[in-house]
């Protein structure tokens, strides 16, 4: 009668596999909104830096630039103040310049949009990146978990493997010893032939076990580079969403980067 594996070990099995693909469900989730937030709030890096064509300046956007940039640059700043100089400015450019308006004047007017409505509140987000930040962190921790248990699954069955294939060369080195003795000892063949027996049954076993091992072996190591992937994804994804700030520093960050010439 051939071995088979305990019901027993087959339910665990299924468990750890609906377990793993649970897994990498979850982080492919994640890493995916992740990027989302890396694509809608990272586009200002530390070398963005922004242009104005003031060759001709007849409404005072430089000098209004420059007192709103006075005002930013105060630790803290005034609110108020702030969204005051944003509110008369914007209002007294869209007068002044009819559409189609300059693209870098356009520009400018969409960056202190996002100023004001980061001051007011309204600045809409895609999701919470505290909370996704978090999520991640939570899970990238469990999959570190995982990722334990299946090095730690790589290195039993390796072993149990190991341990198989000497069981089987002690059973072939029975078997062999077994058909000597049938060769040599033909007063003992009875007793021999019932040892060759119990040694070829004990070396299908062995060998069965020792093939059972190595496909654990294969589908665990399968599952290590799976997590070892969507921890990469996920390390990176956290590093880039860690540069991220909230939406008035992006404004602010991106009206401070503007070069100002000088004017004649």
């Amino acid at each position: 009668m051939e071995d088979q594996v305990p019901l027993s070990k087959l339910v665990v099995m299924k468990k750890e596999d609906a377990t793993h693909l649970q897994l990498v469900v979850r982080a492919s989730e994640i890493n995916r909104t992740l990027g989302m937030l890396i694509e809608a709030y990272g586009f200002l890096d530390d070398d963005t830096s922004f242009g104005l064509d003031l060759t001709e300046d007849p409404h005072d956007v430089r000098a209004t630039l420059m007192d709103l940039r006075k005002l930013l640059e105060e630790v803290p700043f005034d609110r108020r103040k702030v969204l005051r100089n944003v509110n008369q400015a914007l209002v007294y450019w869209a007068t002044v310049y009819e559409e189609p308006r300059p693209d870098d004047l356009e520009q400018l007017m969409t960056h202190l949009r996002k100023l004001k409505e980061g001051l007011e509140g309204k600045t809409p987000f895609p999701t919470d990146t505290n909370s996704s930040a978090e999520a991640g962190r939570r899970h990238l921790d469990e999959l570190g978990v995982a990722h334990s248990k299946s090095t730690a699954a790589v290195e039993r069955g390796t072993k149990d493997g190991n341990d198989a294939r000497t069981k089987e060369a002690a059973s072939k080195a029975k078997w062999q010893a077994a058909r000597g003795k049938v060769n040599d000892l033909k007063a003992t063949l009875q007793a021999a032939q019932a040892l060759e027996k119990e040694s070829l049954n004990s070396l299908a076993k062995d060998r069965k076990y020792r093939e059972q091992c190595e496909l654990d072996v294969k589908l665990h190591t399968t599952r290590l580079e799976q997590l070892e992937e969507c921890q990469h994804t996920m390390e990176s994804r956290l590093e880039s969403l860690h540069r991220l700030e909230d939406p008035v520093a992006l404004s602010i960050k991106a009206i401070m980067a503007y070069s100002l010439p000088e004017m004649d």
